[in-house]
């Protein structure tokens, strides 16, 4: 009598499994062959939380929210226009002095190249590679490598254009969304409904505006560095050295690209050792005392739940899904932890397992 009644007691365990396994690949599927909408609504949520500190501000002396919010949104805008003029610029300028540092360039290529050849050949594990075995390289599709699957520029430009326009209507609108969103749930899960909304605004918040003004301050850091040792164009160099810091993993490689574009052929050796040596000590200080300090109190998830995610989303939605995974991950921890069902997940992402966070002491994923 026992086994069969053991037999049944699985049963329901076992289809109510099969059914979450399909449910998540379904929304796993939706994330994929949505992601041209998905994403545009996401960074319009993701700009609307990082003003509306602001509008609520204006709106205490009277301002109309419309007009606020319109004047933001200009005001961003314009200085993202600017900032991506000061870029397009320098990469004019840099593609006109290419020729005549091209010597220098290729002589340092060279000679890397040289050494590596010299190494494959004097072992018998890497075999010399022939003619027939080299492929043309083809060139790199940005916007497929921006949102992980627009096809042209066209595609990555139009739903990026209805961003200003989401986060328009989300700061307009937002206690009427709010209440709306709030009363598609059951009466008695409604103030649970209003802590996870609370508590996931503030995280999207503390992340996006950490990151920014992290940024913003190892890009001025940079850009003295840079300034010292004499790299061209250091001011624009130095942001967005700094501002590239903030990628997940990838920060401190993608924070010496630039630098280094600019300052092989112009600067000695020494002046190459130490922009490497003070990128990367600018980058590591950074995220290990700054990052965990602002940001990880809100971003409770452990390193291996960040990676995975990353993992995900960088492979679903590209450059973008980097930028989003670790708040994706902490939306979704932050969910599990209101859901008792799903509260056991929830403690697997996070780091507080025995009551005591440790994202004061874990390495965060950012960097």
């Amino acid at each position: 009598m026992t086994e069969p009644a053991a037999t049944t007691s699985q049963a329901p365990r076992l289809l109510h499994f099969t059914q979450s396994v399909i449910a998540g690949a379904a929304l796993l599927a939706l994330c994929y062959y949505g992601r041209l909408v998905l994403i545009p609504t996401l960074l319009g949520v993701a700009v609307a939380l990082a003003l509306a500190p602001s509008v609520d501000f204006l709106a205490r002396y009277r301002v109309p929210r419309p007009l606020s919010a319109f004047v933001l949104i200009t005001i961003t805008l314009t200085l993202l226009y600017g900032g991506m003029r000061l870029l397009y610029d320098l990469a004019i300028d840099f593609v006109e002095e290419l020729p005549s540092h091209s010597a220098k360039i290729d002589g340092f290529f060279q000679s890397l190249l040289d050494r590596i050849n010299h190494v494959l050949n004097s072992t018998k594990i890497f075999a010399q590679p022939t003619d027939q075995a080299l492929t043309k390289s083809h060139p790199i599709d940005w916007p497929k490598l921006l949102i992980g699957g627009a096809g042209s520029l066209s595609e990555f430009l139009f739903p990026s254009s209805f961003v200003p326009f989401i986060t328009y209507f989300l700061l307009t609108w937002e206690d009427y969304l709010y209440r709306a969103s709030v009363r598609l749930f059951a009466l008695e899960r409604q103030m649970t409904v209003k802590k996870s909304l609370g508590q996931i605004a503030a995280m999207l918040r503390s992340v996006l505006i950490g990151n920014v003004l992290i940024g913003l301050g190892i890009g001025v850091i940079s850009a003295i560095l840079f300034a010292l040792i004499h790299v061209p164009y250091f001011y624009v160099i130095g942001m967005l050295s700094g501002m590239l810091s903030m990628v997940p993993y990838l920060g401190v490689v993608l924070a010496l690209v630039p630098p280094l574009l600019i300052g092989v052929g112009k600067m000695s050796g020494t002046g190459l050792i130490v922009l490497i040596v003070g990128v990367l000590v600018i980058h590591l200080a950074a995220i290990n005392l700054l990052v965990p300090k602002f940001i990880g109190q809100r971003v409770q998830v452990n390193p291996l739940a960040a990676t995975l995610s990353l993992l995900l989303w960088g492979m679903l939605w590209g450059g973008v899904g980097l930028l989003l995974a670790v708040p994706i991950a902490a939306a979704l921890k932050i969910i599990c932890d209101h859901i008792e069902p799903l509260a056991a997940f929830g403690a697997w992402l996070g780091d507080d397992l025995d009551g005591r966070s440790r994202s004061d002491s874990t390495f965060f994923p950012s960097a």
